[in-house]
């Protein structure tokens, strides 16, 4: 049995901020992260291939803390609303292409909301509730807006491991067709030598 609340009453949704690549310097020490780098349901926690800015905005909450979830704010057709799980011990700071997620209330798990974004279900309200038709965009109101069932942490749990589970035999079978892939070359390179 799960709770059903608003996305707002469990977590704050936070703005990314204005950035550009004139805003970029290869001096800086401060990670800026985009939607292109956000693959669904993943985890991120390598951040050298980032641009980088000098310092942190003064006026900006985007701030992407450890265990924020991140959400693209835009879409467009057959590219979801994808989101990915941040793992972090510095300074990142998240574009106005992304929503952070940052969970307020214990009985969540942000990777279980970081899975549950990723779902069809909840892309089908996304997708319902958002504006455009060429580049769809999702408020921060009507994001919040959005029902989302709450499970016990157990049963958050079960649901976190059989998706890790998944996703551990999704890199088995890709590994076994490079593998078969290798195999069919070396044949054919055998047969030239």
């Amino acid at each position: 049995m799960s709770n059903k609340l608003q996305l707002n009453e469990v977590v704050e949704i936070i703005s990314g901020m204005a950035f550009s690549s004139r805003d970029s310097d290869p001096e800086g020490d401060i990670s800026v992260i985009n939607a292109s780098c956000i693959k669904a349901g993943s985890t991120i926690s390598e951040f050298t291939e980032l641009s980088k800015i000098k310092n942190l905005p003064m006026r900006s909450p985007a701030v992407v803390e450890d265990y924020d979830v991140l959400i693209v704010s835009r879409s467009v057709p057959r590219n979801p609303f994808k989101s990915s799980l941040v793992r972090t011990d510095v300074p990142i700071v998240a574009t106005s292409s992304l929503y952070i997620i940052r969970i307020k209330d214990d009985s969540i798990s942000p990777e279980y909301l970081n899975y549950f974004f990723n779902s069809k279900q909840f892309q089908r309200e996304v997708i319902e509730r958002s504006k455009g038709s060429t580049i769809s965009h999702i408020s921060r109101v009507s994001l919040g807006e959005i029902e989302i069932p709450i499970p016990s942490i157990n049963h958050q749990k079960a649901i976190i491991d059989f998706n890790k589970n998944i996703e551990k035999q999704k890199k088995i079978n890709n590994r076994k067709e490079e593998l078969k892939q290798e195999i069919i070359q070396k044949t054919f390179t055998n047969l030239y030598n």
